[in-house]
């Protein structure tokens, strides 16, 4: 717990590197674990004084992730139970195939994922912690299946189906080419991800969330080219936290 709140310290900092401090509004946590996997975002809440949001799902039960939260003194907080079966314009409901799928996959990166790209749609701000290091306890894509290959090519179909730029799905192919396992690792999402868009996939996804997400991707893309090849400052676009656009107000 304590190694794990200490990781999240960079929290605490300036968000626009001007040296004022703008709080965080929220810390919203997608909970598919069991309640006590969601003691340390309530711990953080209540260090840095956020709202916390907490929508639970799979074994995450509302009335245990509540006890918790009230554990921790977080003194604004929101416990919501999300219904398997629960819909959005943002997110309509995918075909059966699709939702079969999801019934038997951990859900927490689609979520994450989406997560991030909705906030950033509502104008929210995201942040990077490139400080920070992590230690993968499975290989990338191995909860879809045990073989590298496989799980390759359905990371590249959920790739599609999410509404990935393709030309953004080429530039991650490449550098899997560069992965074990070598080159073929990268053939195998680039074949996932263009086999599903021969097929036409349905897509679980707004059309203005794959609108949206494309244009992100693409912004990544030219700050990328610009940092690796023209020397130019790139940062990147990948969130660990978010914020909203801070109101004016200095701290």
């Amino acid at each position: 717990m304590t190694a794990h709140l200490l990781a999240h310290t960079n929290l605490l900092a300036p968000f626009d590197g001007t040296g004022r401090y703008h709080p965080l509004d929220a810390v919203i946590v997608p909970a598919g674990r069991p309640a006590e996997h969601t003691r340390a975002a309530a711990a953080i809440a209540h260090m840095t004084d956020a709202e916390l949001l907490v929508l639970c799902s799979q074994k995450a039960e509302p009335v245990a992730v509540a006890r918790v939260v009230a554990e921790e003194h977080v003194a604004r907080s929101h416990v919501v139970g999300v219904p398997a079966d629960y819909q959005s314009g943002l997110l309509p409901s995918p075909p059966p195939t699709i939702q079969a799928e999801q019934a038997s996959r951990p859900d927490l990166s689609r979520k994450r994922n989406l997560g991030l790209a909705v906030a950033r749609m509502a104008g929210w701000r995201t942040r990077t912690f490139p400080d920070m290091r992590s230690i993968h306890l499975r290989p990338m894509g191995s909860a879809n299946h045990r073989l590298k290959l496989i799980a390759n090519y359905k990371l590249g179909e959920r790739g599609y189906r999410l509404g990935f730029h393709p030309l953004w799905q080429v530039f991650r192919s490449v550098y899997q080419l560069t992965r074990p396992p070598y080159v073929t690792g990268g053939v195998a999402l680039a074949a996932g991800y263009f086999s599903a868009m021969l097929r036409r996939a349905k897509r679980p996804v707004s059309r203005e969330l794959v609108e949206f997400q494309r244009n992100d991707q693409m912004r990544r893309l030219r700050a990328f080219v610009r940092g690796r090849v023209l020397g130019e400052p790139n940062v990147s676009a990948h969130a660990t936290a978010v914020a909203r656009p801070p109101s004016g107000r200095d701290s």
